[in-house]
């Protein structure tokens, strides 16, 4: 289990919401996942998806959604957690306002 999952079951009641955010943290963070559809998801037991971005974004996780193409050619919406480097180059160089 990653550090970051223990910090998170640390920090947070043990809800529902909170047992499926760690979850999908943990899958996120898994060296072989890029980018998670809510199909996979679902596929992988997180019962409600968007809740669990959503518990993670209200965490502090920088959550992604990216274009994935589809074996069956059309385009869907994917999730990666944002990479360490990227969210630090994105704090210290902030998008002009």
């Amino acid at each position: 289990m990653s550090p970051r999952v223990r910090h998170f079951r640390k920090m947070a009641p043990q809800g529902l919401d909170d047992r499926e955010a760690a979850r999908l943290l943990a899958l996120l963070e898994d060296e072989s996942t890029e980018v998670l559809t809510i199909e996979d998801m679902r596929a992988r037991g997180i019962q409600a998806p968007a809740q669990a971005i959503y518990t993670l974004q209200l965490r502090g996780y920088q959550v992604d959604r990216v274009a994935v193409q589809h074996a069956s050619g059309h385009q869907l919406i994917g999730y990666r957690l944002r990479a360490a480097e990227q969210q630090a180059s994105d704090e210290a160089h902030p998008a002009p306002q």
